[in-house]
């Protein structure tokens, strides 16, 4: 059974700035979260920054 979890929920409440990691691109840390309760419903998911300054969309779901 495959259980959908919605990371932008998760981190909703964490600051813009909070670091994390993935394993495909290493240290990221968190521009700006998408969730339901903002405006365009269109584009929910997670904005990230590497620390060379690339930026990263995820999916509510994680998936890159």
């Amino acid at each position: 059974m495959e259980e959908n979890i919605n990371i932008a929920e998760i981190l909703k409440n964490k600051p813009n700035g909070t670091k994390l990691y993935a394993d495909a691109f290493g240290e990221l840390s968190i521009e700006d979260i998408y969730t339901e309760d903002k405006e365009d419903k269109d584009e929910l998911g997670i904005t990230l920054s590497s620390k060379d300054g690339d930026k990263l969309l995820f999916y509510n779901d994680g998936k890159y």
